[in-house]
């Protein structure tokens, strides 16, 4: 087991790079962090804007594995040239009024979803840094969002909410399709099964719930998981769900069929 220190604070984001050699993390140190998977060092000085000390929420890998973007706490997503180590011209993109927690980019190579704090989905475009069409909202909705997820065709973006809702939207209309609420707390993290018919979700209420996208049925769960789970992840083969939460310090594996 290879324990990797050095961030003075959370860390709340983890990519894998492209080499197999070497992950990027980020924390609410402010720093952006390249380390060797085999020797548990840190490649480098740490990746910051000049001047910057905001809190980094999350990061996301670009398809080519060439561009890392970044979001913070004051609302800003930067990219990242993952070869320089640098900012990238045109990189700051700014219009979120609050923390950006999670970002994914879209199969075209040209363009991320954003979503924040702030009760908005947001769509940039990676080579002028402006933002695409209106905020994504529901209407008569101002609740935070903490998470989103794109299905495996690239069609539909899972959102999951302060209000315990989860919303599929359609990328191409930008419009919210289902709607499920049955959590009691906020949804913290999302996960696509990997033929795009499920999707599991966890919750700051503590349970994890697995959803049919064809009906907005739960059909697993609720999975009291943890006191409140923090990340859901799908197995490549469907076959497991892994949770992560507070308080007890550990990774639990359930059955994806079954929920035990």
């Amino acid at each position: 087991r290879q324990t990797i220190r050095g961030h003075t604070d959370n860390v709340y984001g983890i990519v894998h790079l492209p080499d197999g050699q070497s992950i990027m993390t980020c924390s609410h140190d402010g720093s952006l962090r390249q380390w060797d998977l085999e020797s548990g060092a840190q490649i480098g000085d740490n990746w910051r804007d000049e001047g910057d000390e905001e809190e980094v929420w999350c990061i996301a890998l670009s398809p080519n594995g060439k561009t890392v973007a970044s979001g913070s706490s004051e609302g800003i997503v930067r990219l990242w040239n993952v070869e320089t180590e640098k900012l990238k011209p045109r990189q700051t993109m700014q219009g979120h009024t609050d923390d950006v927690n999670w970002i994914v980019h879209l199969p075209d190579g040209h363009s991320i979803i954003t979503c924040s704090n702030d009760g908005s989905l947001r769509r940039w475009d990676l080579e002028s840094g402006a933002q695409i069409g209106d905020d994504w909202r529901d209407k008569g909705d101002d609740a935070q969002v903490w998470c989103i997820a794109l299905s495996p065709s690239g069609k539909t973006i899972a959102s999951g909410s302060s209000d315990g809702t989860v919303r599929l939207w359609n990328v191409e209309r930008e419009k919210v399709i289902a709607k499920w609420s049955r959590h009691t707390n906020f949804v913290r993290s999302l996960c696509w099964s990997a033929d795009g018919e499920r999707v599991v979700s966890g919750s700051h209420d503590g349970t994890a719930r697995v959803w049919s996208v064809e009906n907005g049925k739960t059909v697993i769960g609720p999975i009291k998981a943890h006191e409140h789970v923090w990340v859901v992840v799908y197995s490549p083969d469907m076959k497991k769900i892994a949770t992560g939460g507070t308080n007890e310090n550990s990774v639990k594996i359930w059955d994806a069929t079954t929920g035990e």
